[in-house]
């Protein structure tokens, strides 16, 4: 709540509040004082309870969270709705109560019974005037709910006489505090929001001027400048640097030029990419000149390197013949590691450090206008690359002294830093596949999938669209009739969930969900799979240090950690992927047995914990023992290495040449 404060006063809305009175209270005061004075009132609120609120000059604004879309209520499309008049809205919740509120109405007494009483009678007090008039089982439920309807009406009815002092001219729009604002987005995380900012009020003037250190940003493009620049990088003992891929996006494998900065505001653009122009020779360096001069200091272990994504950079590196060592900071990595969320370094500086860089888009447009980023100018993203080594620098020290601070810095260091250069190995090398195995198992789902979907038409009577939420729906509720589940924007619920009390019913059920797994298996896996496939004949995904919250790797480009297991169909797309490329090689699978449950053996010092898993341990260590023939000592030591190397992810593609 405090922060809701915090946000509403930098945009200079004011606040009304009266200890002891629900908002609701408040807000029925204001809107009845101001609908007085012949203002036109609207109240914007999810709650039907300020329904009885409605009259002249007053009207809601509803947002219907199901349906996701807004309604306007004034008493007459109220009365249309509800089948009474507006005022009446507390007699009807006093009746049939209010599950939102935790209200408990009479029992028996529904929406629809509630709404006959109130049209016949009116209000609950006239209701209870006229018990006798009332005739069956309602009567008495009516008798035996007295108590309950009249605390209930008390409950839900709406103050309009608090001692609030509102003032009109206070709610006038006026301007707010921009920099407040964006503060408060950044420190929130309200990504979009900030945006937003830019696009309503226009981009602010002062982009990277608001940077405390006067900034020195250079080309190097000769052979001379090149060597000035490395004497400089070497003199440092340690720079930062960026990669420019020739589109801009980080996933693209085409460079377009290297940044580096040795100091906060100081940072060199070496452009090789660019694209020719007709009109002048683009001013670029030789890639073979930046090979030989630079390509010594960034395969220089001695030489500590700061950069943003690194294994993406030992990628761009690698296929522009280089090699990156020392590199020994990781700035995405780091901020991760502090619970940051920011995906790009621009995001993170903007939060961290309160500087809007230069984007991609502001050079290169965005949707169907945008060009290349290798189409522009050398100096046009000259400051755009330098900001991206300048600010990894900058952030360099920040976030380590951060991570001493919380005792990280071991993690950090001795674990995740490492795990990149293994990450980025077992990338390179990726995985071999047959591609004879997919093909197959794509036939053998294709035919699957229309054996299932022959038997669904046949229960239906005709075809139809099964992939289409709105023909199952209109199929399994209208045509079949079968009890209907939530509404939604094209029909009744057909996903997995909402069916799944339906099985008992009809076998069509059953189909779907075989229908939907063998078209998914087919598509996600058998069809699209080999896509990935190089030229090598091997997928290389991506392994991702920087995405799960639970600080777990995660593998996109494709995803190689959801590779189905638990049907046969699932198990042969497995049986695609093939131990090849090394001399004699091996698949090896390598996992930690209940690793949770051992570390919280571990974490609580429960004894009886303890024991069983040293007595699994036991288990373990006695089979091999007898199974190889060796002392139990030695298993224990052979168990130790080999769990280091699969700390390390050295089990991946193991070879005796790997």
């Amino acid at each position: 709540m405090a922060k809701v404060r915090e946000l509403l006063e930098a945009f200079g809305i004011p606040i009304y509040e009266v200890p002891g009175y629900e908002a609701d209270d408040v807000a029925g005061t204001i809107a009845v004082a101001a609908a007085k004075q012949g203002i036109e009132t609207y109240i914007a609120t999810l709650d039907t309870d300020l329904v009885q609120l409605l009259g002249p000059n007053i009207k809601l604004f509803m947002l219907r969270p199901f349906q996701r879309d807004p309604v306007e209520y004034d008493e007459a499309k109220a009365a249309e709705r509800w089948g009474f008049s507006p005022k009446y809205m507390v007699d009807f919740k006093a009746l049939k109560g209010d599950t939102s509120d935790n209200i408990e109405g009479i029992r028996g007494i529904g929406e629809k019974t509630a709404t006959d009483l109130i049209r016949q009678f009116g209000p609950l007090e006239k209701i209870y005037d006229n018990i006798e008039l009332v005739r069956g089982a309602v009567k008495q439920k009516l008798i035996d709910g007295r108590e309950i309807a009249f605390r209930n009406k008390e409950l839900v009815t709406i103050r309009t006489d608090v001692p609030v002092d509102f003032d009109l001219e206070q709610c006038r729009v006026r301007d707010f505090d921009r920099e407040r604002v964006a503060a408060l987005f950044r420190e929130l995380e309200f990504r979009v929001l900030a945006r937003r900012l830019d696009e309503v009020l226009g981009a602010r003037k002062e982009v990277a001027a608001a940077a405390a250190v006067e900034v020195d940003y250079r080309d190097a493009e000769s052979r001379s400048e090149l060597e000035a620049l490395a004497a400089e990088l070497r003199a440092a003992g340690g720079f930062a640097l960026a990669g420019i891929t020739t589109t801009g996006d980080s996933s693209h494998p085409m460079l377009l030029g290297l940044a580096f900065a040795t100091a906060p505001g100081r940072a060199w653009y070496v452009p090789v990419g660019h694209a020719p122009r007709m009109d002048y020779e683009v001013p670029q360096a030789r890639l073979a000149d930046v090979r030989e001069v630079l390509g010594p200091l960034l395969a220089d272990e001695a030489l500590e390197k700061t950069a943003y994504g690194t294994k993406y950079l030992l990628h761009l590196l690698d296929r522009a013949g280089m090699t990156l060592a020392g590199h020994r900071f990781d700035v995405a990595i780091a901020a991760f590691l502090l619970g940051e969320t920011s995906s790009t370094l621009n995001a993170l500086v903007n939060e961290r450090m309160g500087v809007e860089l230069i984007s991609v888009e502001s050079l290169t447009g965005s949707g169907r206008n945008a060009t290349m980023l290798g189409q522009e100018s050398v100096y046009t993203v000259l400051p755009y690359a330098c900001q991206q080594a300048d600010y990894a620098l900058r952030m360099r020290e920040p976030l380590a002294e951060e991570l001493r601070e919380r005792g990280q810095w071991a993690l950090f260091a001795e674990m995740e830093m490492p795990l990149i250069a293994v990450l980025y190995r077992m990338e390179k090398a990726g995985m071999a596949v047959d591609l004879t195995v997919l093909r197959e198992a794509s036939r053998q789902l294709g035919e699957e999938a229309a054996k299932a979907e022959r038997e669904i038409f046949a229960i239906v009577g005709h075809e139809f669209n099964i992939a289409s939420p709105k023909q199952l729906s209109d199929v399994l509720f209208g045509e079949l009739g079968l009890p209907k589940t939530r509404k939604t924007t094209q029909g009744y619920s057909t996903d997995q969930r909402s069916l799944e009390s339906l099985r008992p019913l009809t076998p069509i059920i059953d189909l779907i969900f075989q229908y939907r797994e063998l078209t998914k298996l087919k598509s996600t896996y058998a069809d699209a799979l080999p896509a990935a496939v190089a030229e090598d004949g091997r997928i290389h995904t991506d392994f991702q240090q920087t995405v799960a919250a639970t600080g777990r790797l995660s593998s996109v480009n494709p995803n190689l950690q959801n590779i189905p297991v638990r049907t046969d169909t699932g198990r042969a797309i497995r049986r695609a992927f093939v131990a090849s490329g090394f001399d004699d090689p091996w698949l090896v699978g390598a996992d930690y047995s209940q690793i949770e449950l051992r570390i919280l053996a571990h974490v609580t010092g429960d004894e009886g914990l303890i024991q069983a898993f040293l007595a699994d341990q036991d288990i373990h260590r006695a089979t091999a023992a007898t199974v190889y023939g060796v002392d139990p000592s030695e298993v224990t030591r052979q168990m130790r290495d080999t769990a280091k190397m699969v700390n390390f992810g050295i089990a991946y593609g193991m070879g005796s040449s790997g």
